[in-house]
């Protein structure tokens, strides 16, 4: 039986969050979609299509704080260009992206971060070779062959293919992991005790990945019921009611409010966090500015529509108080309903390697 401190603990912190909007955990600066740079200031999100012609290094580097691309990002016309690392914390395209007359571009690791390209792929004269476009594209999420154009791409030598043509490193770690973690063994696991049983294994993988490489996560919120849901948006739920989300920080740090003060600081680990989560399907909140929030629901979307509520409505209450039958919605996917869009989640974990130990550890 757990310690009445314990529970104490797990109550206070349901309560507490509750109360907090788990996107306010993290600020996000939105800026409209256009077609001048000089009208992007510290974007951290751009709302609509970001077009780039004509543009250099020094004037792509307005774009170093951008994560998030709503709509294509299309960058045109640049034969000064040579590298794309000002795009090195670029998440997220929900449309296309084009790189097109880019003959000096010398690769594409400024887009190392970038795991998700919602529409098609365009390489037309890039100034890169074929061999660094597949590695890039072997990388990335739900592509497929008749999403992608290549057009005057460079030829590169066998020696070059070899070189850049491995498959993708897995997320795993190098070091063996023998066993999933039990919840009292995680520091606040007990929160995690509500939580959808598919969320929890990943979540538990995740957790003992990251502590072989010295990161300690500390959980902090599960499951939180809706009768205490309050947001400021006046979403309808959150998916922490559905038991579908979790909150975290790295044990390095006090709590949320300390996490947030230096996450600048512990950016880079965080990152590795967040690799992590979306090798094995989970959404990172990071993308819609809450980098402490982790969930997984595929095919719904992050913000719950009002149909969807009505939905859930239907099968768990008015409050959701019977929130674990809406589980039954999210059974007995396959690799096909991932295969155009994973942002809610990906049914079948996309990483082979973690899929592969998560199999054999359950």
């Amino acid at each position: 039986m757990r310690s009445s401190v314990a529970s104490c603990t797990a109550l206070a912190a349901m309560f507490l969050l509750a109360c907090i909007p788990s996107h306010a955990l993290a600020s996000t600066n939105t800026c409209p979609g256009t077609d001048s740079l000089k009208q992007l200031t510290d974007c951290d999100v751009v709302d609509g299509d970001l077009i780039v012609d004509r543009a250099d290094d020094d004037q792509l580097a307005r774009l170093t704080d951008v994560r998030r691309v709503t709509g294509s990002l299309k960058i045109r016309q640049s034969p000064e260009l040579t590298d794309l690392e000002a795009l090195s914390r670029l998440r997220r395209v929900d449309g296309d992206l084009q790189l097109i007359t880019t003959p000096a571009l010398a690769g594409l690791d400024g887009l190392k971060r970038l795991n998700r390209v919602g529409g098609e792929l365009h390489f037309v004269d890039p100034g890169v070779d074929t061999c660094q476009i597949e590695q890039f594209i072997a990388d990335l999420n739900g592509i497929s062959d008749d999403d992608v154009t290549v057009v005057n791409a460079e030829e590169p030598t066998d020696d070059q293919c070899a070189d850049n043509g491995e498959a993708p490193a897995s997320s795993a770690t190098d070091l063996p992991i023998n066993e999933l973690p039990d919840l009292d063994d995680m520091q606040g696991g007990e929160l995690l005790e509500g939580v959808h049983p598919e969320l929890v294994d990943r979540i538990r993988l995740m957790y003992a990945i990251l502590k072989k490489e010295d990161i300690e996560l500390v959980f902090v919120s599960g499951y939180r019921p809706h009768k205490h849901f309050y947001d400021r948006e006046n979403r309808y739920a959150s998916w922490h009611n559905l038991g579908m989300a979790v909150d975290l920080h790295m044990a390095n740090r006090s709590d949320l409010h300390d996490a947030r003060a230096n996450y600048d600081e512990d950016e880079e680990t965080w990152q590795r966090v967040g690799d992590v989560a979306n090798g094995l399907g989970i959404i990172w909140g990071e993308w819609f500015g809450d980098p402490f929030h982790f969930e997984w629901h595929p095919d719904y979307r992050a913000r719950i529509r009002s149909h969807e509520f009505e939905q859930f409505q239907q099968l768990a209450g008015d409050d959701l108080e019977d929130y674990q039958k809406v589980w039954q919605l999210f059974e007995d996917g396959s690799a096909e309903d991932d295969a155009d869009d994973c942002s809610g989640g990906c049914h079948i974990i996309p990483d082979d390697g973690l899929r592969k130990l998560l199999e054999k550890l359950r």
